[in-house]
C-alpha cells in the first residue's frame, strides 16, 4: 500500500484566513493550482495541474496520504477534486495529518517552524516562493477597486502571469520535499489518537449549527451602534478621532490636548478610565473604545463568515493544538464563548428570539430600547453569543459538561482519598458541595450560611490554588469567580490551600523532582505509580495514566526561582524561543492532560460506539445534536458514558450536568 506525501495549493475569491477548510473548498470559486506529490520514502516525485489525469489510479483505492494539514487537503479533494476532475473520492481513514504527529511529539505545528526545529529550516524557508503564492491564491487587489466583503474577495482578477505560476509549481514542490523529510523525524500517532483525530474530522465536518438571522440582525444593530459611537468620537475630539477604530487619531487628539500615551492595548485603557485623575472627557473617549471592542459581539459576524448555506460552521477544533493534547478552537472559538448571566438567561433567551424573528422595523424599536437601558446596546447584545450556537428545525442541543474535572483529577492523582470520598458523597447525594463546604470554612460560618459569595471563594480555592498559585495569581484570577481580593488576602488563600491539601503540596515538588532526574540523568521515575517521567532520544516525555505522552523536545535543566527548571523549545513560537516548565506547569500539564484522556476516551465512545451526532467539544464538555424526540434518551446516555470511569483512572469519581434545548443554554 504506497503511502505519498501531497501538497495542494489553490486559488480562491473566498479569503481563508476569515474562515475555514470547508467554507473555502466548497466555494464555487475555489480552484486548484497544482499538487505536488512524492511517495513518503522518497521517489515517484511529480506535480499534477488541473486537466491531467488523476495521478493515482494505478492499484487504487490501495493508497493512503500524508497533509501537512491534512484536513485542508481533505477538504480540496472532496470539494474541487471530486468535483471538477472527475477524482474518486477519498475516505478519511486514507488521510494522515503531519501537523499532528509534530504536535504529538511535542514539535511545532507550522511546516516552517517545525524544519527549523528539527535544524534543516533552509527547507521549509521559501520566502519569495511563499510570496508569490500569495499573490496567485487570490485576485489582485491593487487598482482593482477589489475589497473584502465578508470573507470573499470582491473584483479584481486573478494573475495568470505564466512565469509566476512556473515558480509556484516549484514552490509547491519543495513543500512536498521538507514534508518527506520531515517526517522521518516524526512519532506515530497511536492507535487511540488516531481514532480521536478521525472523530474529530467527523466532528468538524457536521458542522455547528448557528441561527442565521440572530447573527445577521445582531451585526446590523453592532454596526449601528459603532456608527454612533463614530459620531460621539469625532464631537468629543473636534473631528481628530474619525471612528473606533482610529488608533493613531486618538493617540494624536490625546497627545494635543497634553495627555499623550504609549500604548492604548486593553490593560492600558483599564488603568487609564479607573485613574481618578483622568480628565471626563478622555474617560468618555476610552470608554466609547473599550465597548466598541467588546469581542463578545465580534463572534456574530465571526459566525456568518464561517457558516456554510446550511447554517453550519465546519472546521471548529483543532485537534492536539496545546501541548497537553488538549483540542483548541479555530475561527469563531466556540471553544472560548462568553460565559452566560445565569440570573438573566431567561430574559436574554426572550430577547435572542425577538431578534432572530424581527424584520427590520422591528429591529429598529428593539436597537431603540437597548439603546435606553443602562447596560447600553452592546454588552447587552455581547450577554446573547451562546445563543447564535441553535439546533436546527425539529433537533435539539444536549449538552454534558464534567462537574469540577480538573479537581477531581488532581486529587486522584495525589492519592487524596479524604477529598475524593467527600466528592463521592456529594454525587451520591448525601454530602454537601466541596464549594460550598469550604466557602463555609473559609468564611468561618456555617454551611447552611453561605450565600453566593461564599460558594464563589470556595470555587476560587478549589479550582485556582491547586497548581501551586502565588498571591498574585489567586488575585488575578477572582474577578473571574466575582470577586476582589487584596493581595494580602489571595497569598493567605494560597498558603492556607497548601496547609490544606499537603498531598497535593507533595505532588507538586514529586513531579518535578522527577522530571529533572530524567532530564539530568536519563534515569526514569514514576510518582505514585500513575505518572512516569523519562527520556526518549531528544525529548522528555511525561507518560500518563493512560499511557498517552506528553512530549517536551530538547529539555536542558535551568536554575528557575524556586529550583532546577526544565526549559524546552516552545512549540508555539515562530522563532524557535525557548520556554521554562517549572513545578506549577507540570502539575499543570499532567492534570489537564489526563481530564482531556477522560473526556477524549468518551468523545470516541460516544460518536463511534453510539453513534451520537456531536457537533461540539470543549475541554470539559459534549455538545450533541438530536431529533428532538431523542433528546432525553441521548442526554441519558451521554451521562452514563460520561460518568464511567476509565480503567486507567479507577477511583476517579466523575459527575456531569447539563441539559436539552434549542439554543446553547450552557
Amino acid at each position: 500500500m504506497p503511502d505519498w506525501v501531497v501538497d495542494f495549493e489553490t486559488k480562491s475569491r473566498v479569503d481563508l484566513s476569515s474562515t475555514n477548510a470547508y467554507k473555502y473548498a466548497s466555494d464555487a470559486s475555489t480552484d486548484i493550482l497544482c499538487m505536488g506529490y512524492s511517495l513518503v520514502g522518497g521517489g515517484n516525485r511529480g506535480l499534477w495541474v488541473p486537466g491531467e489525469p488523476f495521478p493515482f489510479q494505478d492499484d487504487w483505492p490501495n493508497h493512503v496520504f500524508w497533509a501537512s494539514n491534512a484536513e485542508f487537503e481533505l477538504s480540496c479533494w472532496l470539494n474541487v477534486c471530486v468535483l471538477n476532475y472527475d477524482w474518486p473520492t477519498i475516505r478519511p481513514e486514507q488521510i494522515h495529518c503531519i501537523q499532528a504527529r509534530a504536535n504529538y511529539g511535542g514539535l511545532p505545528r507550522k511546516h516552517e517552524t517545525l524544519c527549523r526545529a528539527l535544524g534543516f529550516g533552509e527547507m521549509g524557508k521559501d520566502e519569495e516562493g511563499h510570496r508569490n503564492m500569495l499573490d496567485l491564491c487570490k485576485p489582485k487587489i491593487a487598482n482593482a477597486n477589489a475589497e473584502l466583503v465578508g470573507c470573499v474577495w470582491v473584483g479584481g482578477e486573478f494573475d495568470e502571469n505564466v512565469a509566476k505560476h512556473e515558480r509556484n509549481f516549484l514552490y509547491c514542490l519543495q513543500d512536498v520535499d521538507s514534508e518527506v523529510f520531515a517526517m522521518k523525524y516524526l512519532p506515530e500517532l497511536p492507535p487511540f489518537e488516531r481514532e480521536l483525530w478521525l472523530v474529530n474530522q467527523a466532528v468538524n465536518q457536521r458542522g455547528i449549527p448557528i441561527d442565521r438571522k440572530l447573527c445577521q440582525n445582531i451585526r446590523t444593530m453592532v454596526t449601528a451602534e459603532k456608527a454612533t459611537f463614530a459620531d460621539k468620537l469625532q464631537e468629543l475630539t473636534g473631528g481628530q478621532v474619525i471612528d473606533t477604530n482610529d488608533l493613531h487619531g486618538m493617540k494624536r487628539w490625546l497627545k494635543s490636548i497634553a495627555y499623550p500615551v504609549s500604548s492604548l492595548n486593553e490593560d492600558a485603557v483599564i488603568t487609564i478610565v479607573n485613574d481618578p485623575a483622568t480628565p471626563p472627557v478622555i474617560k468618555k473617549v476610552l470608554q466609547i473604545r473599550q465597548l466598541s471592542r467588546d469581542s463578545a459581539v465580534g463572534k456574530f459576524p465571526a459566525m456568518l463568515n464561517h457558516a456554510d448555506q446550511d447554517d453550519r460552521c465546519r472546521g471548529a477544533h483543532v485537534y492536539y493544538e496545546a501541548g497537553t493534547g488538549r483540542f483548541q478552537g479555530k475561527g469563531v472559538n466556540f471553544l472560548n464563548l462568553k460565559r452566560l448571566d445565569e440570573p438573566n438567561i431567561p430574559t436574554n433567551l426572550v430577547l435572542a428570539e425577538e431578534i432572530s424573528a424581527a424584520n427590520e422595523f422591528q429591529l429598529d424599536d428593539i436597537y431603540a430600547r437597548l439603546q435606553a437601558t443602562e447596560q447600553g446596546v452592546i454588552p447587552s447584545l455581547a450577554e446573547l453569543v451562546r445563543f447564535g450556537v441553535c439546533a436546527g428545525e425539529g433537533k435539539q442541543l444536549v449538552v454534558r459538561d464534567y462537574s469540577a474535572i480538573e479537581f477531581r483529577m488532581l486529587h486522584w492523582l495525589a492519592n487524596d482519598q479524604p477529598t475524593l470520598d467527600m466528592i463521592q458523597r456529594f454525587d451520591e447525594g448525601v454530602g454537601d458541595e466541596p464549594y460550598k463546604i469550604y466557602g463555609a470554612k473559609l468564611a468561618q460560618i456555617d454551611i447552611k450560611d453561605v450565600t453566593k459569595k461564599e460558594r464563589s471563594s470556595g470555587k476560587l480555592f478549589l479550582l485556582q490554588c491547586g497548581y501551586c498559585a502565588g498571591g498574585a495569581k489567586v488575585q488575578s484570577s477572582a474577578p473571574i469567580y466575582g470577586l476582589s481580593l487584596s493581595l494580602d488576602e489571595a497569598t493567605n488563600l494560597a498558603q492556607l490551600y497548601k496547609r490544606t491539601f499537603p498531598l497535593v503540596k507533595k505532588l507538586w515538588y514529586r513531579y518535578q523532582d522527577a522530571a529533572v532526574k530524567a532530564v539530568q540523568t536519563g534515569e526514569p521515575s514514576s510518582v505514585n505509580g500513575k505518572v512516569h517521567f523519562y527520556m526518549e532520544g531528544p525529548t522528555f516525555v511525561i507518560e500518563l495514566p493512560s499511557g498517552r505522552k506528553i512530549s517536551y523536545y530538547d529539555p536542558t535543566i535551568e536554575e528557575g526561582t524556586y529550583g532546577p527548571e526544565i526549559e524546552c523549545l516552545n512549540t508555539q513560537t515562530k522563532t524557535c524561543s525557548r520556554r521554562r516548565v517549572g513545578f506549577a506547569t507540570i502539575t499543570e500539564n499532567i492534570d489537564q492532560g489526563a481530564s482531556r484522556d477522560v473526556m477524549a476516551g468518551h468523545l470516541v465512545e460516544l460518536v463511534n460506539r453510539h453513534n451520537l451526532p456531536v457537533v461540539l467539544h470543549i475541554y470539559d464538555e459534549i455538545v450533541a445534536e438530536v431529533n428532538e424526540p431523542q433528546s432525553e434518551r441521548a442526554a441519558k446516555l451521554m451521562g452514563q458514558v460520561m460518568t464511567r470511569a476509565p480503567k486507567w483512572a479507577a477511583g476517579l469519581p466523575l459527575a456531569v450536568s447539563g441539559g436539552c434545548a434549542k439554543r446553547y443554554v450552557k
